[in-house]
């Protein structure tokens, strides 16, 4: 049967023409894996829109639960990763942990969430403090501490501590004997910290910036007590309510022109008293108003011990009447000399007035003078200090003629010394003395209260060489309500001392000596008694140069009796001490 072959099958590509299979003695070229036959042409892109370009605001669907293929771990990744991850929040939990509870351990463990802190700390030094100096001393030992973390100083008062940044603090200095300080630290985010409390020259309390911290004031000392008991010296019973008065007595007080500061007390029904509160150092204390200042001595945070033996009453010579004493002593000083008057007919009147300037400026500073010291009013006692303010030259001729029928009153002599301290613009203020020397011869009287005396014998005595009063003075320049003032009367009678019958005058000149021994006798009885209420004895009305005038101890191949300042000695009669309870050179 005849047949006709049908057309061979060719394989197809869409969109692509028909191709022959190649002659058999053509072999087709191998195909490459992936590859697209010869002339190949991708059909075009899809897309839903007349253009390829999507609508405006057109957004391509999200298949639910789409997300991106995943890998699969094997089992040595996740442990290692865990290995890895364990330390680290281990690490981080005690972070932490530290941070809220042991934060010092992490400030001092890793330096790097640290602040490192240092300064010194310095304290109060006792013996700078009685000299008046605010001179502080480094503390070794102290405890310096902010939060949990302390440190303690080193023989400089030099320390150092770690903190925590960008946390705020309180800090304390504290040391054995010394009154801790508080203070509120910053240090936030600063590498470096300095806190210093005190410096060598500087006691003040405050808190002041500083380069990168602060600076405190020096620790202070903690201050002491004073306590005893308060016996009547004749029955040995208690002192019912007694006041104890105790006033700073250190070298700074005591040399010092303003008053020194005051502490009290009262004593209970059997007679038991505590002074607290009594910052370090000396003190004068009394327990009765004619009692002597008795010296103590506070320790810091310590309770010392000081009794009073009280004399019933006038057991020492003098007692006290509750007036004025002056503190400090600044004298100024008239010469009144009219023309043709001398205060020295036989030597030179430039010498008597130089040896009574000399007495004014020597005298301060002595022990003769620091008797004085256990006389007393309610603002303190007498203290070592005199000195001469100035002096004057008058020649103003005399009101009177200074003789025994028509001699000079004492409102002649206050009157002279009103008018030549104002012409002077010499103060009138307390601590303030004025002493009025007449030339030779002049004779002076007094009256007050209806008494008359004068520098000569009168039938009802023996008369004055000297003597000391006050005056009531108002004056809107002045801070004292009276002038106390003195009359040296330079006349026959008074030029003589008892030294001369022993030995020379000192300085060959005895006019000027007996002068100088009446001022020296004033003086003191002015300062102890200067408005007549003060220091004096009931008795007679003695002060404490009356008890004494006639009291000169054995003088010297110069005639001096006691020395003074610069060397100096002068013929002088003694003074009362109540603390002797005799006449006393000091």
């Amino acid at each position: 049967m005849d047949s006709t072959p049908s057309s061979p099958s060719f394989p197809q590509w869409p969109d692509s023409p028909r191709q022959p299979f190649p002659a058999p003695w053509e072999p087709a070229p191998p195909a490459r894996p992936g590859a697209l036959p010869p002339g190949y042409a991708p059909p075009p892109a899809y897309s839903p829109w007349p253009s390829s370009t999507p609508p405006p605001g057109y957004a391509p669907p999200t298949l639910p639960f789409a997300r991106p293929p995943r890998r699969r771990r094997n089992g040595v990744f996740w442990l290692a990763t865990g290995l890895f991850l364990i330390p680290v929040v281990m690490c981080s939990v005690l972070v932490a942990a530290a941070t809220i509870t042991q934060p010092q351990l992490l400030a001092r463990d890793l330096p790097i969430f640290s602040v490192r802190v240092t300064g010194a700390v310095y304290g109060e030094n006792a013996a700078q403090r009685e000299a008046g100096r605010e001179v502080a001393s480094p503390l070794a030992g102290a405890t310096v501490a902010c939060g949990g973390a302390s440190a303690v100083t080193d023989a400089s008062g030099r320390y150092s501590l770690s903190l925590l940044r960008g946390r705020d603090y309180t800090c304390s200095a504290s040391a054995p004997q010394y009154a801790s300080m508080t203070v509120s630290v910053n240090p936030r985010f600063n590498g470096s910290y300095t806190l210093d409390f005190g410096s060598p020259l500087s006691t003040s309390a405050a808190c002041a910036p500083a380069p990168s911290g602060q600076r405190c004031g020096a620790l202070a000392l903690q201050p002491g007590s004073i306590s005893g008991v308060v016996l009547n010296s004749a029955t040995q019973q208690p002192v019912n309510s007694a006041t104890i008065i105790c006033w700073d007595n250190s070298l700074a007080a005591r040399s010092s022109l303003s008053d020194p500061a005051r502490y009290n007390t009262v004593a209970s029904a059997t007679g038991q008293y505590l002074l607290n509160d009594a910052p370090v150092g000396s003190y004068l204390c009394v327990a009765a108003q004619s009692e002597t200042p008795q010296p103590v001595i506070v320790r810091p945070g310590a309770i010392t011990t000081l009794d009073f033996s009280v004399c019933p009453s006038h057991c020492r010579g003098v007692s006290y009447h509750g007036g004025d004493v002056m503190h400090t002593f600044t004298g100024y000083v008239i010469f009144w000399t009219p023309p043709g008057a001398r205060l020295d007919p036989n030597g030179s009147d430039a010498r008597f007035r130089s040896l009574v300037a000399q007495y004014l400026k020597d005298v301060g500073g002595t022990p003769f003078y620091g008797l004085m010291s256990q006389y007393w009013d309610t603002t303190g006692p007498v203290r070592d200090i005199a000195r001469l303010g100035g002096t004057y030259v008058d020649t103003r001729p005399y009101p009177h003629a200074g003789t025994v029928s028509d001699p000079l009153d004492n409102s002649d002599v206050y009157n002279e010394i009103e008018r030549v301290s104002a012409s002077q613009r010499w103060p009138v203020a307390p601590g303030v003395g004025f002493a009025l020397i007449t030339a030779y011869g002049i004779q002076t009287c007094a009256t007050y209260e209806g008494h008359r005396s004068c520098s000569f014998p009168l039938s009802n005595d023996s008369g004055f060489c000297a003597y000391h009063s006050s005056t009531s003075y108002s004056n809107p320049d002045s801070t004292a309500s009276y002038l106390p003032y003195m009359l040296i009367a330079d006349v026959p009678g008074c030029d003589y001392l008892p030294t001369f019958d022993l030995a020379p005058a000192p300085y060959g000149a005895p006019l000027a000596d007996a002068v100088i021994n009446s001022l020296s006798h004033e003086q003191f009885e002015m300062v102890t008694d200067p408005a007549g209420d003060g220091w004096y004895d009931d008795s007679d009305y003695s002060e404490i140069g009356d008890k004494c005038e006639s009291s000169f101890g054995y003088p010297a191949s110069d005639g001096s009796t006691v020395q003074l300042a610069n060397g100096h000695g002068y013929a002088l009669q003694r003074e009362w001490s109540a603390a002797a309870g005799a006449c006393s050179y000091g």
